[in-house]
């Protein structure tokens, strides 16, 4: 069945490495989820949520995502296999991380700002 099917053989070879931190990208889904239920009830529970999984999954997971693609990447490297899709990888990771730092600097100045004055926290948010 494989042979008639290119994208099969390809990832029948993918390496479970590969596959769990491709799985471990997708954990950021979580924290939309609780950015989603934040926007329609915005309640204690559900704001620690989100904050907790801002912090764990887009300032400390994908951070470390950077360095296991990194090592992916340089173990095909070692196989021969210079171009491989896993070249772009540590790359696109570190744009998504500094993409996530910049919404946290957004994030954290609303909230300087709403704690600085109460009434901007009445102003449609922008996002976050």
């Amino acid at each position: 069945m494989c042979a008639r099917f290119p994208l099969c053989r390809v990832t029948a070879r993918r390496t479970w490495a590969a596959a769990i931190a491709q799985a471990l990208c997708l954990l950021v889904e979580v924290n939309t989820f609780f950015l989603i239920l934040r926007r329609l009830w915005h309640v204690p529970p559900v704001s620690i949520c989100f904050y907790l999984t801002w912090i764990g999954i887009r300032l400390v997971l994908y951070p470390y995502l950077i360095w296991e693609f990194a090592l992916l990447y340089a173990d095909k490297v070692r196989q021969g296999q210079w171009l491989h899709p896993f070249f772009f990888c540590p790359a696109f990771q570190t744009m998504l991380t500094l993409l996530n730092v910049k919404w946290t600097i957004d994030l954290v100045q609303r909230k300087l700002k709403t704690l600085r004055d109460p009434s901007a926290a009445k102003e449609p948010a922008k996002g976050l």
